[in-house]
């Protein structure tokens, strides 16, 4: 297997080596197309597909899914499974919503009803595990 990696500021420049890289490949070879969004790696194939003929293999996939992929054997052994942000957000909000009809929330009952509340719960809870800060070093 040989990888290229090419740097540059250009966004021309990259596709054309990318595009160069897989019109060198074999129409059944497994090829992994790492995209900024999925549209740009189906893009990006398609766009040698119409020159080159079909493809058999070509596998397209964003970084956050390549990291998934390589990351969810770990993380099943570990008992764990990944959680989008939207996900979260849902999580923060049965929380939020448990908590309130408990009166769990404390000072924040009053806003605990608007909109944007679970979602900043959400997102304070993303930033702390950025932080690596657990439980009882709050």
């Amino acid at each position: 297997m040989d990888a290229t990696i090419v740097v540059s500021a250009t966004n021309s420049l990259r596709l054309r080596h990318a595009r160069e890289w897989l019109k060198s490949r074999k129409p059944a070879e497994e090829v992994l197309i790492v995209g900024a969004s999925l549209d740009a790696a189906n893009e990006l194939a398609r766009d040698v597909i119409k020159t080159e003929g079909a493809a058999l293999g070509w596998h397209r996939l964003t970084l956050a899914q390549l990291a998934a992929a390589i990351a969810r054997p770990a993380l099943i052994l570990r008992g764990l499974v990944p959680l989008s942000r939207i996900g979260m957000h849902a999580v923060a909000a049965r929380i939020v919503y448990r908590l309130k009809e408990e009166g769990g929330l404390g000072r924040y009952e009053a806003v605990a009803g608007t909109p944007g509340f679970p979602r900043a719960v959400a997102d304070v809870i993303a930033e702390l595990r950025l932080a690596r800060l657990r439980h009882g070093d709050l």
